[in-house]
């Protein structure tokens, strides 16, 4: 797995988030994803373990719940593109990205952004309106 993950391409203002269905339903973040989910996210370092021969890449655990809140906050306010990998045995590396999404098209990630319901998940938004009595 790290081998492939070291062969995937770094896209700026990505994070590749892996679904893992083994033990229950979660999404693994690896290398500098799970660096910036730990610090942004969990808010804490302490969330990181280390995967490959050497222990060297940084990988965090993320819950279906928590994937859902931070990919959302990733596509609408932090403005990042959000990956979810799968494994697919007939993929190179047997790995595919099965949804991909960015702020300016959540089609892959609607039933994340908008709870299913079509309305947008609650997040803190301002509004300014500037009513004027000038007859011009």
């Amino acid at each position: 797995f790290v081998r492939f993950l070291n062969g995937l391409e770094k896209v700026e203002k990505t994070i590749r988030f892996f679904s893992r269905k083994r033990d229950g339903d979660f999404y693994t973040c690896h290398g500098d994803d799970a660096v910036y989910i730990a610090q942004e996210c969990f808010h804490t370092m302490s969330v990181l373990k280390y995967i490959g021969r050497n222990k060297d890449v940084p990988s965090v655990c993320v819950s279906v719940k928590n994937f859902e809140s931070y990919a959302a906050s990733l596509l609408t306010e932090r403005q990042y593109r959000v990956e979810v990998w799968d494994t697919n045995k007939n993929a190179k590396g047997g790995w595919e990205c099965v949804r991909r999404g960015s702020p300016g098209n959540l089609e892959g990630f609607e039933d994340v952004v908008f709870n299913g319901t079509g309305e947008c998940q609650d997040t803190p938004t301002a509004v300014c309106v500037q009513i004027s009595n000038d007859a011009q």
